[in-house]
């Protein structure tokens, strides 16, 4: 009798001690890597994040203070005003994201040099130069966020 409690005390402590650290492992959410490039008049932020538990739904978002100026061309290929509008300004980009067997996922997010009603309605945009600093990428599920060093400068070819 003495023999099986003593075994059925070890199958439990067993069973706990594996649980408590499957536990920790999908508590401890964290970005692996960071990192963000130019591409084109647009900023391109991407993070690896860990820690999360197998299938977890994550919702990202990267943001950046972005100064832009710009062109607004009619149908004409004409500046109907100015030459140049500036904008200044955060932008913003979300996704929402889901996590492998082993609880990591790799996302990318797309920050425009601009807000889509920049120009108005049916006149083309033309980017002349886009700077993005402040460059974050926030898992806003679990309050995680990783800070991107640097300014991104773009200036058309």
């Amino acid at each position: 009798m003495r023999h099986r409690r003593s075994l059925f005390s070890m199958v439990v402590a067993v069973s706990l001690m594996s649980l408590s650290g499957s536990v920790v492992y999908a508590g401890n959410p964290h970005f692996k890597a960071v990192a963000a490039h130019l591409g084109s008049p647009r900023l391109v932020v991407s993070g690896s994040e860990v820690g999360l538990g197998s299938s977890a739904t994550v919702r990202y978002e990267a943001s950046a203070t972005v100064t832009t100026s710009a062109q607004c061309l009619n149908g004409g290929g004409k500046n109907p005003s100015a030459s140049n509008k500036v904008f200044s300004g955060e932008l913003a980009s979300n996704a929402t994201e889901q996590a492998d067997n082993s609880g990591k996922i790799t996302t990318e997010l797309v920050l425009l040099a601009l807000p889509t009603s920049f120009c108005p309605p049916g006149q083309g945009t033309v980017v002349t130069t886009a700077t993005f600093s402040n460059v974050t990428l926030a898992d806003t599920t679990n309050g995680v966020v990783a800070s991107i060093p640097g300014t991104f400068e773009y200036v058309a070819p």
